[in-house]
């Protein structure tokens, strides 16, 4: 459902930011 999709990109934007950090090191 829509809101499956929106929870799902919420839980993205919270682990994203520490994994990017991780890529960069």
């Amino acid at each position: 459902t829509a809101v499956q999709g929106i929870a799902q990109l919420e839980n993205i934007k919270k682990w994203f930011p520490p994994a990017r950090a991780i890529q960069l090191m």
